[in-house]
């Protein structure tokens, strides 16, 4: 070997010093790209990032993964285009305001392909049409109070879509900013909240602690027909046009990282080991002992449904019907405008 490169590079301070600069740059290849990736706290949402970092789909795919807790979607945007993070979790209508206001955001990867939310009720006998279901049910809310994790999150802005699809206006009902599951369970179990606009695990919580009832389930179908067309590009994450620009390679990581950590979570030959992260990052502490194990069960099975890393790009036409009639689109979006062209498609 020393005549090879002694034959390749006279002289030996020379061949040394080639071969450091080599191993330098096997070295800086190989190390892991870092990203930050924002994360709901409590939420089940948010299982997948844990999942890719625990079952490690992001090691396997060339990354060292930050993990950065944020209240809501309109708050990881802003983190987001603030520098402190790389991948945010909104839903489509968060991203699709954001290009209309200008801002280069693309979703990259999807999370969830159905419409999630719930809406649950404290009291339902407070509610004399809820056996009636939509849209008399929503017309009982006027004069209560309605949870939601945060004011401008899709929570807030889907349930004012439905006061005014019902005849109602948001000025009927009084809102409040309650946070993710775990913040917005202590609004709850204090009175503070009549109706809350709902995502695993809060739902699943405060039916098995017998303190709420689902007086709307829009995974089911129910509610406006608008709302339910938007499953194709629920939810996904996003990073900024800049970003993907600039690292096309980290970017194609995370896609890849996600798809695997997804079908990982689906597969049931996995369930003891997603059994396990659940207890470890959705806040199901407060669930009794007792009923804990089977309410997680229901959450897993529940969630399947939801969860998919596709975006699709027929989707964009309803959000740009919803925002729309909710009077906050100045003009329909392009789904190129929105979606990223390496994003997984149906």
């Amino acid at each position: 070997m020393s005549g090879m490169t002694k034959a390749m590079f006279p002289g030996c301070r020379t061949a040394a010093a080639v071969l450091a600069v080599f191993l330098f740059a096997s070295d800086a290849s190989a190390a892991d790209s870092k990203i930050r990736v924002m994360v709901y706290n409590g939420a089940y949402t948010s299982l997948t990032v844990h999942v890719a970092q625990d079952i490690g789909f992001y090691k396997k795919n060339g990354l060292d993964a930050e993990l950065v807790t944020v209240a809501s979607g309109p708050a990881g945007v802003a983190a987001m285009l603030g520098g402190s993070i790389d991948f945010a979790e909104p839903p489509a209508d968060q991203v699709i305001l954001n290009v209309l206001r200008g801002t280069d955001v693309k979703i990259v990867v999807g999370n969830e392909v159905r419409n999630f939310y719930s809406l649950i009720a404290a009291n339902k006998k407070s509610l004399p049409n809820a056996a009636k279901g939509y849209p008399d049910v929503v017309r009982d809310f006027k004069g209560k109070t309605i949870g939601v994790n945060s004011l401008g999150a899709t929570t807030h802005l889907m349930m004012n879509a439905m006061l005014k699809d019902v005849g109602l206006s948001p000025n009927d009902v009084t809102y409040l900013a309650v946070g993710s599951s775990a913040t917005a369970l202590a609004a709850w179990q204090s009175g503070r909240v009549d109706i809350e606009v709902a995502f695993t695990p809060f739902p699943e919580i405060v039916k098995q602690l017998g303190i709420g009832e689902t007086v709307l389930d829009l995974s089911k179908g129910e509610g406006p027909e608008t709302l339910q067309k938007l499953g194709g590009a629920f939810e996904g994450f996003i990073a900024t046009g800049a970003f993907i620009a600039s690292n096309k390679a980290t970017v194609d990581g995370f896609i890849k990282s996600h798809v695997e950590a997804i079908a990982w979570m689906k597969d049931a030959a996995n369930h003891a080991k997603l059994f396990e992260l659940v207890q470890k990052y959705v806040a199901v502490s407060v669930i009794p002992e007792d009923s804990r194990a089977a309410t997680i069960d229901r959450m897993i099975d529940a969630y399947s449904g939801y969860l998919g890393s596709t975006v699709d790009p027929a989707a964009i036409p309803a959000w740009n019907k919803y925002l729309a009639d909710s009077g906050l689109a100045t003009r329909a979006v392009m789904p190129e405008e929105v979606i990223y062209a390496g994003a997984p498609k149906p």
